[in-house]
């Protein structure tokens, strides 16, 4: 997994909406969220966080989407980052 030392390496200088639908589905496998999570947390943690830069949703899904993170819910990676802990 590349990880980026600069903030401004991704989404530099524009504000952005980013939403994660990640399945949650059998085929998937619990033992694969631990991955997933860890995908996640790599891109929050290497953009600038908030209203005026990047924003993060995050919905999972089985046979339909459950919003688990609006956009505006969480402004700073820790926040986000303790949230995704948090979804089961």
């Amino acid at each position: 997994m590349q990880h980026f030392d600069n903030k401004d390496s991704i989404f530099s200088g524009c504000v952005s909406d980013v939403v994660f639908a990640v399945d949650h589905s059998g085929s998937m496998g619990s033992e694969n969220h631990p991955t997933i999570t860890d995908f996640i947390k790599n891109i929050v943690n290497n953009v600038a966080i908030g209203p005026e830069y990047v924003q993060i949703g995050y919905g999972n899904f089985n046979f339909t989407l459950v919003n688990q993170m609006y956009l505006n819910s969480y402004s700073t990676a820790t926040d986000i980052n303790a949230a995704l802990d948090g979804i089961g």
